[in-house]
């Protein structure tokens, strides 16, 4: 999970050269979510994190749209400050008995909850789950990076941002 995350910060900063504060919040905001839809609302688990990443992404360009689109001309510091301010902003709405809380839930296991052993160490199977989607989701990005029109034009946004705006 922690190397999804630093995978967006990466992404986010090479291309916009603005460290989102934000990050952490959308991240769980949509597990948050996830989980509500699985367990309050009784979907099932994959029904649930689609819903979840599309309500999270509406969420996501909410925010562009109203605070960092509204003060794209504005320094590199006022624009980490908007971050850090969508971060708080989202942390306090998440935290109100209203929303969820501040206490801690854990979901219940998705794939059993059974240990498995390897080489002495114990581990729970959905470890493996986002071992496995992390790869996954590294290896797509890499694609998406080196084979779509989309994912170079990004790149040449990260190398060379005043020659991309420059071209288009």
């Amino acid at each position: 999970v922690y190397a999804l995350v630093g995978l967006g910060f990466t992404i986010i900063y090479a291309v916009t050269r603005i460290i989102n504060f934000a990050q952490g919040e959308f991240v769980m905001l949509g597990g948050m979510l996830s989980f509500t839809l699985g367990v309050s609302a009784g979907l099932p688990l994959a029904v649930a994190a689609i819903l979840s990443i599309v309500i999270t992404a509406i969420i996501g360009a909410i925010m562009y749209l109203l605070a960092i689109r509204t003060a794209k001309r504005a320094s590199v510091i006022s624009l980490i400050i908007i971050t850090i301010g969508a971060s708080i902003f989202i942390r306090g709405i998440a935290g109100t008995k209203e929303m969820w809380g501040v206490d801690a839930v854990r979901p219940l296991p998705f794939t059993g909850s059974e240990s498995i052993g390897i080489l002495g160490a114990y581990i729970q199977p959905q470890v493996l789950w986002v071992i496995g989607a992390a790869v996954l989701v590294t290896v797509l990005l890499q694609l998406f990076l080196t084979r779509t029109v989309v994912g170079k034009a990004l790149k040449a946004c990260a190398v060379n941002p005043q020659a991309a705006v420059l071209v288009g």
